[in-house]
Protein backbone atom coordinates (compact mmCIF):
# COMPACT_ATOMS: atom_id res chain seq x y z
CA UNK A 1 0.00 0.00 0.00
CA UNK A 2 3.25 2.28 0.81
CA UNK A 3 4.52 2.03 -2.74
CA UNK A 4 1.46 2.11 -4.18
CA UNK A 5 1.00 5.58 -2.31
CA UNK A 6 4.88 6.37 -3.40
CA UNK A 7 4.09 5.73 -6.78
CA UNK A 8 0.86 7.63 -7.41
CA UNK A 9 2.05 10.44 -5.99
CA UNK A 10 5.13 10.10 -8.31
CA UNK A 11 3.04 9.78 -11.10
CA UNK A 12 0.98 13.21 -9.72
CA UNK A 13 4.35 15.03 -9.85
CA UNK A 14 5.04 14.32 -13.35
CA UNK A 15 1.52 14.75 -15.00
CA UNK A 16 2.12 18.34 -13.18
CA UNK A 17 5.90 18.87 -14.99
CA UNK A 18 4.17 18.41 -17.94
CA UNK A 19 0.95 20.18 -17.85
CA UNK A 20 3.54 22.85 -16.21
CA UNK A 21 5.56 22.80 -19.70
CA UNK A 22 2.70 23.00 -21.68
CA UNK A 23 1.39 26.04 -20.28
CA UNK A 24 5.10 28.09 -20.58
CA UNK A 25 4.57 30.71 -23.23
CA UNK A 26 8.02 29.83 -24.70
CA UNK A 27 8.09 26.58 -26.65
CA UNK A 28 11.13 24.89 -28.38
CA UNK A 29 11.61 21.55 -30.57
CA UNK A 30 14.03 19.67 -31.32
CA UNK A 31 13.99 18.51 -34.84
CA UNK A 32 15.60 15.63 -36.16
CA UNK A 33 18.31 17.64 -38.59
CA UNK A 34 21.61 17.87 -37.50
CA UNK A 35 23.93 20.78 -37.16
CA UNK A 36 27.13 21.28 -38.97
CA UNK A 37 29.74 20.50 -36.64
CA UNK A 38 31.35 23.91 -36.49
CA UNK A 39 27.85 25.92 -36.37
CA UNK A 40 27.60 27.80 -33.09
CA UNK A 41 24.13 29.94 -32.03
CA UNK A 42 23.91 31.90 -29.44
CA UNK A 43 19.74 32.41 -28.67
CA UNK A 44 19.63 35.33 -26.13
CA UNK A 45 15.68 35.70 -26.73
CA UNK A 46 13.84 36.89 -23.79
CA UNK A 47 16.02 37.77 -21.50
CA UNK A 48 15.13 41.39 -21.13
CA UNK A 49 18.00 42.90 -22.17
CA UNK A 50 18.74 46.56 -22.54
CA UNK A 51 22.38 45.82 -23.71
CA UNK A 52 24.04 42.92 -25.83
CA UNK A 53 26.13 41.46 -23.59
CA UNK A 54 29.82 41.29 -24.52
CA UNK A 55 30.13 37.54 -24.11
CA UNK A 56 28.43 37.94 -27.15
CA UNK A 57 31.37 39.37 -28.74
CA UNK A 58 32.80 36.28 -29.91
CA UNK A 59 34.39 36.02 -33.30
CA UNK A 60 32.91 32.15 -34.12
CA UNK A 61 29.05 32.77 -33.61
CA UNK A 62 26.88 32.03 -36.69
CA UNK A 63 23.73 32.70 -35.47
CA UNK A 64 22.57 35.51 -33.10
CA UNK A 65 18.81 35.64 -31.80
CA UNK A 66 18.14 38.39 -29.66
CA UNK A 67 14.59 37.90 -30.45
CA UNK A 68 11.82 40.11 -27.86
CA UNK A 69 14.17 42.07 -25.65
CA UNK A 70 14.70 46.07 -24.67
CA UNK A 71 17.86 46.74 -26.81
CA UNK A 72 17.94 50.10 -27.92
CA UNK A 73 21.16 49.97 -30.24
CA UNK A 74 23.31 47.21 -31.74
CA UNK A 75 27.58 47.51 -29.99
CA UNK A 76 29.84 48.70 -32.68
CA UNK A 77 31.61 45.68 -32.25
CA UNK A 78 28.95 43.67 -34.27
CA UNK A 79 31.21 44.10 -37.13
CA UNK A 80 33.42 41.68 -35.02
CA UNK A 81 31.63 38.97 -35.59
CA UNK A 82 33.19 37.39 -38.93
CA UNK A 83 30.91 34.46 -38.98
CA UNK A 84 28.15 36.02 -38.38
CA UNK A 85 25.39 34.05 -40.82
CA UNK A 86 22.18 34.85 -38.99
CA UNK A 87 21.05 38.31 -37.02
CA UNK A 88 17.47 38.50 -35.69
CA UNK A 89 16.52 41.26 -33.47
CA UNK A 90 13.05 40.98 -33.97
CA UNK A 91 10.82 42.61 -31.24
CA UNK A 92 12.95 45.32 -29.69
CA UNK A 93 13.48 48.84 -29.23
CA UNK A 94 16.23 49.19 -31.77
CA UNK A 95 16.42 52.85 -33.34
CA UNK A 96 18.98 52.78 -35.99
CA UNK A 97 21.49 50.12 -37.08
CA UNK A 98 25.52 50.22 -36.27
CA UNK A 99 27.36 50.61 -39.70
CA UNK A 100 29.41 48.90 -38.07
CA UNK A 101 27.30 45.31 -39.27
CA UNK A 102 28.21 46.12 -42.90
CA UNK A 103 31.23 44.96 -41.72
CA UNK A 104 29.59 41.15 -41.25
CA UNK A 105 30.22 39.92 -44.69
CA UNK A 106 29.47 36.46 -44.20
CA UNK A 107 25.79 37.95 -42.90
CA UNK A 108 23.07 36.03 -45.08
CA UNK A 109 19.89 36.55 -43.17
CA UNK A 110 18.90 39.79 -41.24
CA UNK A 111 15.67 39.94 -39.41
CA UNK A 112 14.38 43.12 -37.74
CA UNK A 113 10.48 43.18 -37.95
CA UNK A 114 9.08 44.57 -34.96
CA UNK A 115 11.21 47.71 -34.19
CA UNK A 116 8.68 50.28 -34.52
CA UNK A 117 11.32 53.32 -33.51
CA UNK A 118 13.98 51.46 -36.70
CA UNK A 119 13.96 54.25 -39.36
CA UNK A 120 16.77 53.18 -41.98
CA UNK A 121 19.47 50.89 -42.29
CA UNK A 122 23.29 51.25 -42.21
CA UNK A 123 24.48 50.19 -45.59
CA UNK A 124 24.80 46.81 -46.14
CA UNK A 125 26.08 46.61 -49.73
CA UNK A 126 29.21 44.84 -48.00
CA UNK A 127 27.82 41.80 -47.26
CA UNK A 128 27.87 40.01 -50.63
CA UNK A 129 25.82 36.95 -49.10
CA UNK A 130 22.80 38.79 -47.62
CA UNK A 131 19.69 37.29 -49.14
CA UNK A 132 17.17 37.51 -46.48
CA UNK A 133 15.93 40.95 -45.00
CA UNK A 134 12.79 41.32 -42.65
CA UNK A 135 11.82 44.93 -41.66
CA UNK A 136 8.23 44.77 -40.76
CA UNK A 137 6.53 47.17 -38.47
CA UNK A 138 9.54 49.39 -38.54
CA UNK A 139 9.61 53.07 -40.23
CA UNK A 140 11.56 51.75 -42.68
CA UNK A 141 8.65 52.24 -45.75
CA UNK A 142 10.22 51.91 -48.85
CA UNK A 143 13.14 49.76 -49.80
CA UNK A 144 16.76 51.81 -49.20
CA UNK A 145 19.33 52.62 -52.04
CA UNK A 146 21.62 50.67 -50.93
CA UNK A 147 19.28 47.41 -50.97
CA UNK A 148 18.09 47.94 -54.34
CA UNK A 149 21.56 48.11 -55.75
CA UNK A 150 22.43 44.31 -54.35
CA UNK A 151 22.71 41.79 -56.95
CA UNK A 152 22.58 39.06 -54.14
CA UNK A 153 19.71 40.03 -51.88
CA UNK A 154 17.07 37.75 -52.76
CA UNK A 155 14.19 38.91 -50.04
CA UNK A 156 13.22 42.15 -48.74
CA UNK A 157 10.03 41.97 -46.45
CA UNK A 158 8.68 45.56 -45.39
CA UNK A 159 5.32 47.31 -44.56
CA UNK A 160 3.52 49.78 -46.17
CA UNK A 161 2.09 53.30 -44.83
Amino acid sequence: MKILSILCIGLLFLVHGAIAQENSPIKRFEGRGQMNSGQRILDLSYQNLDKVPISANDATIEILILDNNKLTQLPNWIGQLSNLRVLSVRNNNLQDISSALGQCTKLEQLYLSGNSSLFQLPNLSSCRNLMFVDVVDTKIQDIPVSIRTMDHLYYFKYSTP
